[in-house]
């Protein structure tokens, strides 16, 4: 009876040590599409500017090869679709617009689940139909034995999700039978630097633009960056344009203890952990946590740099 416990005891040591291994590869497969596609950061800049939908920071992207997928306008109703090979299948949400062949598409999400590696969607640039006019949003849910994803089985995965989406812009669609009424889509253009006149204000130089690539604010300032300019606005009015296309940096701020505020040249920022962005420049990193001394630095950040700052902060003497 005991050998017979034994046994069992060890059985389920294997079991569980292999589901653990099947969790590992889940995730270090997420972590390789994620790298692959680099997803694209939706939604409000810092300080709350920009929209819900706004295209923060372009990822990569992937143009469709199949037809059979549609699109929704409303990104909280967005076209969930379950693919089986060179089947599709609507799984929740809205078909206002059929997909084309050949159309360029951000990556917005990659995630892996138990049996499926999903794929979100955004339309690169508007799309007009029907009287609507808008960025088209859908997912692309690609389903596989369990046991393929579990391994990350890339051999599997990979063509299966080759046959309906290339990474880049420029593609061989599969035959297909043409699409009537086919939708007009609108690319993502800018305007030339000349166009954009000092004083302008931040929804006139979009109007005029485009949706900027990203969108950094500090204080009073915010840089638009588009493909070939970075437009600088001062309490939201143009003041200049900037040809060098200096993209701005990342900075990471850790501190030991957690929770201090954060001020850069004087201003308050946030609390630690916290990441930020920032154009190049020198600044005044200071810390300040309730008990602990003031912790300062001079940082000089370099264009399109990334930087981690992990300050020690020291108690107080005891009054």
């Amino acid at each position: 009876m005991t050998r017979t416990l034994k046994l069992v005891t060890l059985l389920s040591i294997a079991l569980a040590l292999s589901a653990q291994g099947a969790v590992d590869s889940r995730q270090e497969l997420e972590q390789s599409l994620q790298s692959r596609y680099r997803p694209a950061v939706i939604g409000k800049g810092m300080i709350g500017i920009g929209g819900e939908n706004s295209i923060r920071r372009a990822g990569g992207t992937v143009a469709l090869r199949r037809a059979g997928l549609w699109g929704s306008f409303d990104r909280r109703e967005t076209a969930s679709w379950a693919i089986r090979g060179d089947r599709c299948e609507l799984l929740v949400g809205h078909k206002d617009v059929e997909l084309q062949t050949g159309q360029t598409f951000y990556v917005t999400s990659v995630s892996v689940g138990l049996d499926v590696v999903q794929i979100g969607l955004a339309s690169v640039g508007t799309v007009s139909n029907g009287g609507r006019n808008g960025r088209l949003w859908a997912t692309a849910a690609f389903f596989f034995d369990e046991k393929v994803v579990a391994q990350g089985d890339m051999a599997t995965i990979e063509p299966a999700i080759n046959q309906w989406l290339s990474q880049g812009g420029t593609v061989t669609p599969s035959p297909a039978a043409p699409a009537s009424a086919a939708p007009a889509i609108q690319p993502e253009t800018h305007a030339p630097p000349s166009e954009l006149k000092v004083g302008m204000t931040r929804e006139q130089v979009v109007q005029a633009a485009g949706a900027p690539l990203s969108e950094v604010s500090f204080g009073t300032r915010t840089w638009l960056t588009y493909p070939d300019l970075v437009a600088v606005l001062e309490e939201n009015k143009l003041v200049t344009v900037d040809r060098s296309l200096q993209p701005p940096s990342k900075l990471s701020v850790r501190s030991d203890p957690a929770g201090a505020e954060i001020y850069l040249d004087g201003k308050f920022i946030g609390n630690t952990p916290g990441n930020l962005q920032l154009a190049a420049g020198t600044y005044t990193l200071s810390l300040k946590l309730q008990g602990y001394g003031p912790w300062q630095r001079e940082l000089s950040v370099i264009s399109g740099s990334e930087t981690g700052v992990q300050a020690k902060l020291e108690a107080s003497a005891a009054k």
